[in-house]
């Protein structure tokens, strides 16, 4: 089947077959999501976010880990309902292999399909071709002279009700007698224009358009990405020169994307899009979103003060904490705003600027703590005021030989740093295991024994 032939992303209903394994998957995902053990890991996660940690929670993340989702057992030939089969797949093998704290929610959530216009240019974006896991990209960089700002013009928005409507009864007609389907939310990881950033299938349309067939996982991750946009137009080059030779225009750039940024959160709200996210949702470089302040219950029809929204600074490392506070801050906290709570950081080292980026944005509730920081310097800074989301060194696992001798000296000095502090610890950016799946689990067993879980 080429991607050519498919039209619409819910043209077709299951198949017998297909609706049979995935009511037998369904099942199974509700069994394990209405377990005492799940329950138990949601309280974990939710003291961790009131401050009033009972445990530390770990979580190993295995949506990009190369061989975690095993192709070879999948029935289903529609391209949505085999990523719906492999999501499936994947949430089983993580609590039947890996004894960390991921959550399953008793609930399939499917996020509105939405379609941008983009800035009225083309960003260039780039993939390798025959690059092993292919996740590298890249972009043209589209502003090379402070005058191409003017040929910005912000983004428009559409929903499609009627695809996602499709995707909801596709799901529903296979297994939602077992599992509830909730349609709602957004997924800005993948989804947020039509195309871009998507890493599921994808079908053309006959006018050409690109219509979504897969299902996208990452429901209710509310990623502002101010900076990260700024670098796409600009490149590292620009970036870092401008802020001596233009840096009127890095403040107009900026200042654009921001104003961008905000316009698209307030016209999802009005359109309805949001539904809450402290259920099992990443809202995140880390963390799962359970928490009391946010009192709407999980998947329930939310505005922007009652959600999580996540900001990061990570393309700005490059400047000092004066030119970061100059340049950037003022921006991320007025789109930070916005939102309820927020769970701030991704790989960045905030060392030297998490103080000034906690005065501006008081609703962060979360900090994101790359292995690049200073653990004590920055278990001093946040304490017990905020939930510590320590990410380990990913390289140390994607060794060809894993080395477990140096990850558990990491996690020794984690927890010798992090004191009291609401400490969280997650295995992220490990793409690579060299077909060695098993040291997942062996990771999460020997980081329980280390922090007395």
């Amino acid at each position: 089947m080429t991607d050519a032939k498919i039209t619409s992303p819910g043209a077709a209903e299951a198949t017998p077959s297909e609706r049979r394994v995935l009511r037998e998957l369904a099942a199974r995902i509700m069994e394990i999501a209405v377990s005492p053990r799940m329950d138990e890991r949601r309280k974990a996660w939710r003291a961790s976010h009131d401050l009033n940690a009972s445990r530390p929670v770990i979580l190993v993340e295995t949506i990009a880990v190369d061989g975690f989702k095993d192709k070879s057992k999948l029935n289903c030939s529609d391209p949505y309902l085999r990523d719906v089969e492999m999501t499936f797949r994947e949430y089983i093998r993580h609590y039947e292999e890996i004894n960390d704290d991921f959550v399953i929610d008793p609930v399939f959530r499917i996020p509105w399909k939405i379609r941008s216009s983009g800035y009225g240019i083309d960003l260039g974006e780039k993939y390798p071709v025959n690059a092993g896991l292919g996740i590298a990209y890249s972009y043209d960089y589209f502003i090379k002279q402070p005058e191409d700002i003017e040929k910005l013009s912000y983004n428009t928005h559409t929903v499609l009700r009627d695809d996602t409507a499709k995707l909801v009864h596709k799901a529903e007609s296979a297994f939602g007698d077992i599992m509830p389907v909730k349609p709602g939310g957004l997924d800005l990881i993948h989804t947020e224009w039509d195309g871009l950033f998507s890493t599921c299938e994808h079908a053309v349309a006959e006018d050409g358009s690109r219509r979504y067939v897969g299902y996208t996982p990452s429901v209710g991750c509310y990623f502002i990405g101010i900076c990260m946009m700024v670098y796409k137009l600009l490149g590292n080059e620009n970036l870092s020169l401008w802020a001596y030779d233009h840096p009127e225009t890095i403040h107009k750039i900026a200042s654009f994307v921001c104003e961008d940024r905000i316009r698209f959160f307030k016209w999802a709200e009005n359109e309805g899009l949001f539904l809450s996210n402290t259920g099992s949702h990443l809202i995140g470089s880390g963390p799962l979103g359970p928490v009391s302040v946010l009192t709407k219950p999980p998947d329930a029809r939310a505005n922007l003060r009652d959600i999580w929204g996540w900001a990061e600074a990570q393309e700005a490392e490059i400047f000092s904490p004066d030119m970061y506070e100059e340049f950037f801050l003022p921006y991320i906290a007025k789109a930070c705003e916005l939102f309820g709570l927020i769970s701030y950081g991704c790989c960045e080292k905030l060392t030297d600027r998490v103080g000034r980026t906690l005065a501006r944005i008081p609703n962060i509730r979360n900090v994101a703590v790359s292995p690049w920081n200073d653990d004590s310097v920055m278990a001093g800074l946040l304490g017990k005021q905020y939930s510590y989301c320590r990410k380990i060194i990913p390289g140390n696992m994607s060794k060809k030989e894993a080395d477990f001798g140096i990850m558990k000296a990491e996690l020794k000095g984690i927890v010798k740093a992090a004191g009291d502090c609401n400490l969280q610890v997650c295995v992220r950016d490990v793409y690579d295991v060299h077909g060695d799946i098993s040291r997942l689990s062996k990771w999460a067993d020997m980081a329980k024994g280390v922090l007395g879980i």
